[in-house]
């Protein structure tokens, strides 16, 4: 049985493709949560610890769009293939210490960048989309500083 783990599991815990499923989870309640906004994507992070890497937190970031949450949901529905969205994945030191609750804050209101690199930027969509929404990222649950229900506003 452990052998059949061993084969799976990749030999560095941050590529594991599971967090994968928790960020489609995040986006699927953030979908819940401002569907009635209609926005074409939902941005969500996670802050990873694990006793593998003592020195390091991994914060994982996916732009997940609208039409995959609606793919999942009903498959049958889906006529043309849907983009998976990549995972931007980023190490960050615990020491020193004084410092790492800054840098962490810095790293989730940091905005999304694309996979070309330009930066995600909610305001060039429509007010229909973006309606009260406007200077404000959904909210992640693995936030500290939000509760779950609140919106998490963005400074630029």
């Amino acid at each position: 049985m452990f052998k059949r783990l061993d084969q799976i599991t990749p030999k560095d815990w941050t590529a594991d493709p599971y967090f994968m499923c928790y960020l489609l989870a995040l986006a699927q309640l953030q979908e819940r949560h401002f569907g009635h906004l209609e926005l074409p994507s939902y941005t969500v992070s996670l802050e990873i610890t694990s006793l593998a890497d003592k020195e390091c937190l991994l914060f994982c970031e996916a732009e997940i769009s609208a039409e995959l949450l609606t793919g999942l949901k009903a498959p049958e529905t889906s006529v043309t293939p849907v983009k998976w969205p990549a995972i931007r994945r980023k190490k960050i030191k615990f020491r020193p210490y004084e410092t790492f609750g800054e840098r962490l804050v810095a790293e989730l209101k940091a905005p999304f960048r694309n996979e070309d690199g330009t930066i995600k930027n909610i305001r060039s969509q429509s007010p229909k989309q973006c309606n009260s929404a406007d200077n404000k990222r959904p909210f992640s649950s693995s936030n500290p500083e939000v509760e779950p229900g609140q919106k998490r506003h963005r400074q630029e």
